[in-house]
C-alpha cells in the first residue's frame, strides 16, 4: 500500500475520500491528523456510510478497495492515533499489533498487579493492556461516590434520596453499613447501560 499511495496528499485523494480529506490536518511528520471526533485514546471516528466508524480503518478499506479481513487490525506505524495517512497504516494480526505497540514491555500495572491470566484485559479501542483488579476498584469507587451508603445510626429511616431504609428495600452489609436497594438497583442499571453503549460503540 505504501508504494502505491506514496504520491497522495489529502487534497489529491478525490471524491471517494472527500468526507475524510476535508477534516484532515497534515503535520510536519507527514501524519494526516483527523480533526473531527476522537475516542478517549485519540483515534478518529465519524459517521460514514451510514454508521459510526474509525477513520483510519475506513481509509485503509477505501484505498485498498476491500474490507479489513476478520481478526486483523490496523497498526499505526507512526504511533499517532488520530493519523489516517495510508502510508502510516498497516493491516496486521492482533498479536503483531501488540508486539509492536507501546504496551508490550510492562508486566505489571502501576499498582503492582500482573498483566496475565484472568487479570489481563485488552482495550478494544487502543489495543492496550488493562488490569481488571484496578478496573473493579475504579468501579467500586465510582459506585460509592454515586451511591453514598447510609452510615448514620439505625434511627435514620430513609436514604439520602428519601427511599425508606426498611423491609425489602434495606440491605445491611457485614460491617453494619446500611444501603438502599432501590438506589443500588438504579446504579446497576446505569452501569449496565453504559457498558452496553461502550460495547456497541466499539463494534460500530
Amino acid at each position: 500500500m505504501a508504494d502505491n499511495l506514496s504520491y497522495l496528499i489529502p487534497e489529491q485523494i478525490g471524491v471517494l475520500l472527500a468526507p475524510i480529506r476535508l477534516r484532515v490536518r497534515v503535520t510536519e511528520a507527514g501524519c494526516w491528523e483527523w480533526q473531527g471526533g476522537r475516542t478517549s485514546a485519540g483515534y478518529g471516528h465519524a459517521y460514514l456510510d451510514g454508521r459510526m466508524q474509525y477513520v483510519h480503518r475506513v481509509m485503509v478499506e477505501r484505498m485498498s478497495g476491500s474490507p479489513i479481513p476478520p481478526g486483523r487490525e490496523v497498526d499505526h506505524l507512526c504511533r499517532n492515533p488520530p493519523c489516517c495517512n495510508p502510508n502510516h497504516l498497516e493491516v496486521v494480526t492482533h498479536a503483531e499489533n501488540m508486539r509492536r505497540g507501546r504496551f508490550g514491555a510492562a508486566t505489571h500495572c502501576p499498582r503492582g498487579h500482573a498483566y496475565e491470566g484472568a487479570n489481563l484485559r485488552i482495550n478494544a479501542s487502543n489495543g492496550g493492556r488493562e488490569c481488571r483488579a484496578c478496573i473493579r476498584e475504579r468501579k467500586r469507587r465510582a459506585y460509592r461516590a454515586a451511591n453514598p451508603v447510609d452510615r448514620s445510626p439505625a434511627s435514620r429511616t430513609h436514604c439520602p434520596r428519601e427511599h425508606p431504609l426498611s423491609g425489602d428495600n434495606l440491605y445491611v452489609h457485614k460491617d453494619g453499613r446500611r444501603e438502599c436497594r432501590a438506589c443500588r438497583r438504579k446504579a446497576n442499571r446505569e452501569s449496565a447501560r453504559r457498558a452496553y453503549a461502550a460495547k456497541k460503540a466499539r463494534s460500530a
